[in-house]
């Protein structure tokens, strides 16, 4: 294989990463952005499953900043 070839070979398996990494940031945000307008909403009309995604996706924010998380009191 030429450097030529190797070059575009590795060009393409970058490229590649970065649409998968796209996809993956954007179905991400897709789900955070759904995550607050359930917060938005009045306690009433939530439904405790959504609840419950919502305060997973809290407590892996704020493990991921490097906190941590207590239960209970």
């Amino acid at each position: 294989m030429s450097d030529k070839e190797l070059e575009l070979q590795n060009a393409w398996k970058v490229n590649q990463y970065l649409a998968d990494e796209n996809e993956r940031l954007r179905v991400e945000m897709e789900r955070e952005h759904r995550y607050v307008d359930i917060i938005k909403k009045t306690t009433e009309d939530v439904d405790e499953r959504e609840m419950m995604e919502v305060c997973v996706a809290a407590m892996k924010i704020v493990k991921a900043c490097g906190y941590r998380v207590v239960y209970g009191e």
